[in-house]
């Protein structure tokens, strides 16, 4: 237990170093795809790297002893008292936190699993299109796209479309669920839930600088920032926070 302790000390400290390195070095930058590999390569190497150990040969002295007669020493008995195992108790807290997260996690996915039954579902090639009557913004969870129609314009709707678009093509749904992994695992690290919000940040930024290359419609687009600022915000959808 005290092993796996010390590697997880090892991977917060690792993550919370690259989100620093991050927020004061490239945050500002416009190069989000970069964004997106500095961030999914943080999380691996906050993971992997602990493990990766450098040994050090130190060559010592051997002690010298001295002959000792046991018979002409005296024994007194000591008592030991039992000490608290802070290891085992730690070690149930961080279960219970990552059981609680889990938990957590799944209510969301069977969230999204029962808004999808209830959706009417069409596909055009890649895509998946789930139109739904229930009050959610527009989102995309892997290859499906849920949006209620009458919530929106039809110049809305077309850019709304062509930004989740992007996310499905682009895979994003994979580096939020490795986000929110990442949180389980590290619920108690308060950067590693900074990091899941800024991942998804970035993802959206990639999304939107996508979309202005194929809306072709300047008033249409700027409709679309202004919807999607809040609308397709993670935190803002009721149904999901994966995408």
């Amino acid at each position: 237990m005290e092993d796996f302790f010390i590697y997880l000390v090892k991977s917060c400290l690792l993550l919370s170093v690259f989100f620093l390195v991050f927020k004061l070095l490239l945050s500002k930058e416009t190069f989000f795809e970069a964004h997106r590999l500095f961030l999914v390569g943080g999380i691996f190497t906050a993971l992997l790297l602990p493990f990766v150990t450098l040994k050090k040969i130190v060559w010592v002295e051997a002690p010298k002893f001295q002959n000792i007669d046991f018979n002409t020493m005296a024994y007194t008995e000591v008592v030991i008292p039992e000490e608290t195992d802070w290891w085992q108790i730690a070690g149930i807290i961080y279960v219970v936190g990552v059981a609680f997260f889990s938990i957590r996690l799944i209510i969301q996915l069977f969230s999204l699993y029962r808004l999808f039954k209830k959706c009417s579902i069409s596909k055009e090639g890649e895509f998946t299109f789930a139109i739904t009557t229930d009050r959610v913004s527009p989102f995309s969870f892997f290859n499906t796209i849920v949006y209620n129609p009458t919530m929106h314009t039809e110049e809305e709707l077309k850019a709304i479309l062509i930004h989740e678009k992007i996310h499905v093509k682009q895979q994003h749904s994979l580096d939020i669920l490795l986000a929110h992994l990442l949180t389980i695992f590290q619920w108690m690290n308060p950067f590693s839930w900074i990091y899941k919000k800024t991942m998804a940040q970035n993802l959206e930024y990639i999304a939107d600088k996508y979309s202005t290359k194929t809306i072709a419609d300047k008033k249409s687009l700027s409709i679309f920032i202004i919807t999607s600022s809040g609308a397709s915000s993670p935190k803002n959808r009721p149904h999901q926070s994966i995408f």
